[in-house]
């Protein structure tokens, strides 16, 4: 990420931090992500992200089909965005197991070279973008969304550091 765009998320970021119908950790969690952010000493990884990937925008294909589903509703996606957001809201809509949800994680985590602590930064980051452009998406759905993605976050970052220490 170019010096440009690292300060331009940073202030995005902030504005998460300075919405007063947040959560206090979540405003906690991005003023310190925004910080790392503007001083350099923290770097996104940006990946493809759809930003509504939820089972309702998941299609099963009929029987013999070449594929056996496909995602659809491609209307809010970047090829700039960052891991975790589209995991959390995927695993939120279709209610999978604590540990399922767990692994999976561990393995998105592994391919991308990160460690637990990445997960709630990341999301923080694809939230303060989404915030930015929020056009006709009602600003008090957002900020629900806000706090049932990061308290998700939160939590599936904990479990897994949790299961690490336990070996």
């Amino acid at each position: 990420m170019a010096p440009e765009a690292q300060e331009s998320l940073a202030a995005d970021v902030i504005l998460l931090a300075e919405n007063s119908n947040l959560p206090g950790r979540v405003k906690q969690t991005a003023a310190e992500t925004s910080e790392q952010l503007r001083l350099g000493r923290w770097r996104p990884v940006q990946t493809v992200q759809h930003s509504d990937l939820w089972m309702g925008n998941i299609m099963y294909a009929p029987r013999g089909s070449a594929w056996s589903f496909s995602v659809i509703d491609w209307a809010g996606a970047t090829v700039n965005g960052f891991p975790f957001f589209d995991f959390c809201r995927f695993c939120l809509s279709c209610s999978t197991s604590a540990h399922l949800t767990r692994r999976k994680l561990l393995r998105l985590l592994a391919a991308l070279e990160l460690e637990h602590d990445a997960v709630v930064p990341h999301v923080l980051c694809s939230l303060a973008r989404m915030q930015r452009n929020l056009e006709n998406f009602p600003e008090e759905l957002f900020c629900e969304m806000v706090a049932q993605t990061t308290r998700f976050a939160f939590d599936l970052a904990e479990g897994v550091a949790s299961d690490y220490r336990q070996g």
